[in-house]
């Protein structure tokens, strides 16, 4: 016969099982995945960001944003422009990007941080957003600073009429 202790222990691990698988599951799995890798269309941003636009950053500091439009207008002055920096996949890449982008892998970049030329910011993105936060945290982690993440990724780019080339 169980005692009401072991009865309530045994509810009680129940409950904490089940609020385990529904809650702890689903919110551990999207944390990690892009938007098109779980079938969603892209809806904004998926972390807090620096509330200034144009602001430098430094290690341990949030990514400042910046809009597709004002990308657009600081890549047309070439001896200030950030570094475009795209950390999709190589067969994202070839299928469109930014004129003029670096192209590294989010989870290359640790290995390639050489190839970073982040004397006048580095601008990342990736589709919508989930790779670019992976790759800004190894940048932060490395030293790198003025650090920008395109709001909206590749998508919000793109829809906004921006070129880009194959």
């Amino acid at each position: 016969m169980i005692s009401r202790f072991q009865f309530r222990m045994q509810t009680l691990s129940a409950r904490t099982a089940l609020f385990i698988l529904l809650v702890g599951l689903p919110l551990s799995l999207f944390a990690c995945a892009d938007a098109h890798e779980v079938g969603m269309e892209a809806t904004g941003t998926d972390a807090p960001l620096a509330s200034n636009p144009g602001e430098a950053t430094r290690s341990g500091d949030a990514i400042a944003r910046i809009e597709p439009s004002e990308l657009a207008a600081r890549l047309q002055s070439p001896a200030s422009a950030p570094l475009v920096l795209d950390v999709r996949t190589k067969t994202e890449f070839d299928a469109g990007h930014i004129p003029g982008a670096l192209h590294i892998p989010h989870d290359e970049l640790a290995n390639r941080l050489a190839e970073i030329d982040a004397t006048n910011g580095v601008a990342v993105h990736c589709m919508v957003g989930p790779r670019a936060r992976k790759a800004e945290a190894t940048l932060a982690s490395s030293g790198v600073e003025n650090i920008l993440h395109l709001e909206g990724g590749y998508l919000a780019w793109k829809k906004a009429g921006f070129d880009t080339t194959e």
